[in-house]
């Protein structure tokens, strides 16, 4: 699928090269730092209606300084609790959770003191991948589907007498076997749903839901409903995308007839059509909107009544962004039991080059750490580089990914 990122009025947008001038480390680890220190005596002030007896307001101690000279001689856990009083271990490990979460999203996207290639690693292993298009694209020429690897691992319903024998042994070893329903949900499809399709028959026999809210999808559906449920029941589709908010989003025109999260600049320099003197005209673009319904992965599951995801696929043209980072804060990612996507990104680290990109560390960081997904494949050198004069003509260094996410950790 072609390269999106999120919008805006510009060509340097906030999921794009806007990034690249990126705030002081410095700065950003003082704001750590000053809500390490500030926010128990915060929450002792809130709860109990001012600060406590004997805090030192009264003898005009600063509070930092108060709290730092507490430090010596008692833990964190017990300054608070001394502050807002007992039963407050729910509070604290509230707290704690939030600055470990805020501690892995700096230092990933920093990649301070980390791993800045962490995007570009497979720790997580697979012992039977399959790529999608020799499981769905047999005996069909016409399939326009990329190279994304599948782990059959732990799919309930695969015939585990096809594997080899050392295969089945490593498995019973290493891979928990959950009796549940196989449940695929397959997002962005154009008019190709072949990859839910594969799934929907046997070996797999899995419930599949297609999402797309574009309208070259929405007539495709329309037109082939019936002989799709008649030929494949355990298959439906939902007209809405992959959302960070539940409700309607305006997105725009893209390629092959679909809609995306990216706004094009509405003028852009044509370096084509210069002066003598050095000045250039201007290139207009002309982009129609759309209103679309999408939701996030937590209201689509309540909706249908899912309680678990075997296999979630993600090629939303760049909706992936605010997609998984709701499902990760909301921790309905740890639902899910793996992940394959397209990545369609515009920044990197230029410390380290192609292969480490912030944003992506990020969410990869925080998909192991929130909901014990690891990747076990992931495309090189940083995917590859959209070749379209549109978006060179932007200013876009655009680049696809192929990764591929399964879960390592059962329990939390």
């Amino acid at each position: 699928m072609a390269p999106v990122t999120t919008g805006g009025n510009s060509a340097l947008n906030w999921r794009g090269r806007a990034l690249k001038k990126r705030p002081s480390n410095v700065m950003l680890i003082l704001v750590i730092l000053t809500t390490i220190f500030y926010m128990p005596i915060w929450i002792g002030v809130n709860m109990n209606g001012g600060f406590p007896r004997s805090s030192g307001m009264e003898l005009g101690i600063p509070p930092l300084e108060r709290f730092v000279a507490q430090s010596r001689d008692t833990s964190i856990s017990r300054r608070i609790q001394a502050s807002v009083g007992p039963n407050t271990n729910a509070k604290i490990n509230e707290l704690q959770d939030r600055v470990r979460y805020l501690e892995t999203k700096l230092n990933a996207y920093l990649a301070f003191a980390s791993d800045p290639f962490l995007s570009n690693r497979f720790p997580a292993k697979c012992n039977n991948e399959k790529l999608i298009k020799d499981l769905a694209c047999v005996g069909n020429e016409h399939c326009a589907l990329d190279n994304q690897v599948i782990c059959l691992d732990n799919f309930p319903n695969i015939d585990k007498s096809v594997l080899s024998s050392s295969r089945r042994v490593r498995e019973q070893n290493t891979v928990p076997q959950r009796n549940q329903e196989c449940i695929v949900y397959d997002f962005g499809i154009r008019e190709s749903p072949e990859y839910g399709l594969a799934f929907a028959k046997a070996p797999f026999d899995c419930t599949v839901v297609g999402f797309d809210p574009s309208p070259i999808s929405l007539d495709w559906w329309k037109n082939n409903h019936r002989s799709i449920r008649k030929n494949h029941p355990k298959y439906d589709f939902m007209g809405v995308g992959a959302g960070g908010v539940d409700g309607p989003l305006q997105l725009h025109e893209y390629d092959w007839g679909q809609v995306s999260i990216l706004e094009y600049p509405k003028r852009v320099i044509d370096t084509t059509n210069c002066t003598a003197a050095g000045a250039c005209r201007y290139k207009f673009y002309n982009q129609k909107s759309f209103t679309i319904p999408v939701k996030t992965l937590k209201t689509i599951m309540t909706e249908l009544g899912h309680q678990h995801i075997t296999l979630l696929k993600l090629d939303v043209e760049g909706s992936e962004y605010t997609f998984l980072e709701k499902m990760i804060d909301d921790l309905s990612c740890r639902n899910v039991d793996q992940l394959t996507l397209e990545w369609h990104h515009y920044d990197y680290d230029s410390r380290y080059g192609v292969t480490s990109n912030p944003q992506i560390n990020v969410l990869v960081a925080l998909l192991k750490d929130r909901c014990g997904l690891e990747q076990y494949s992931v495309h090189p050198s940083g995917g590859w580089p959209s070749n379209q004069k549109l978006y060179a003509e932007m200013g876009f260094q655009l680049y696809y990914t192929l990764s591929s996410f399964k879960r390592t950790q059962w329990t939390f």
